[in-house]
């Protein structure tokens, strides 16, 4: 019985696994925002709780036809801050950004899961950036519906 338990509990995290991207989805990870043209973000802003924090969200395209939403934080604090984030979109991926203490100067990007999308769909999305447990919000850029798909 016991191994039969063991069997199925293997199999379901299997399939857990399985189904998850190979991205570290929900982590903060050094880089930033480079303007590449299939990022599509919004301006940067400056968190309420702290003009040395500032942020944007951002959906990104690849040319395999997935999508995903990005949370970029560039810190210049002296004083430590506790930073987690929110990602949502239009096309089913979301995360949430595990939170982490920084101290110091950092670009750091949180993505969201890579989902598959249509060639003729509008995507867009929006991120909650928290800073000590203080959230503001924004809309990422959007990909708009290109005109060839209005004329099939």
């Amino acid at each position: 019985m016991l191994r039969g338990l063991a069997t199925l509990a293997a199999a379901a995290a299997g399939v857990i696994f399985a189904s998850s991207p190979a991205s570290a989805a929900g982590t903060w990870q050094p880089g930033g925002y480079l303007g590449e043209s299939n990022w599509y973000c919004s301006n940067p802003k400056t968190h309420s709780v702290s003009d040395h924090v500032q942020y944007r969200g951002c959906l990104v395209t690849n040319r395999s036809g997935g999508a995903q939403i990005a949370l970029v934080a560039t810190l210049n604090t002296t004083k430590a801050v506790d930073i987690s984030g929110a990602l949502n979109s239009s096309f089913g991926s979301s995360a949430f950004c595990t939170k982490e203490r920084y101290l110091g100067q950092y670009s750091l990007i949180c993505y969201s899961p890579t989902r598959p999308v249509g060639v003729c769909d509008a995507l867009t999305g929006d991120t909650s950036m928290i800073v000590n447990g203080v959230s503001n919000y924004t809309r990422t850029g959007t990909r708009p519906r290109p005109a060839a798909c209005d004329n099939a």
